[in-house]
């Protein structure tokens, strides 16, 4: 039978942490998508054109 290490705590530790750290950068990201889309949006387009300006 296998038995667990110390490494593979801290091996499934830090890949946790780095499952946590994606998922809330994910998040930030949502959020700052939901932002500027409504910042878009009240500009009137203005922002938009310079969004898909730098985009190309």
């Amino acid at each position: 039978m296998y038995k667990k290490r110390k490494t593979d705590f801290i091996i499934n530790s830090i890949d946790n942490e780095n499952k946590v750290a994606a998922y809330a950068d994910g998040e930030l990201r949502n959020l700052a998508n939901f932002y500027l889309e409504r910042l878009l949006y009240l500009e009137g387009g203005t922002l938009n054109f310079l969004v898909k300006a730098a985009e190309k």
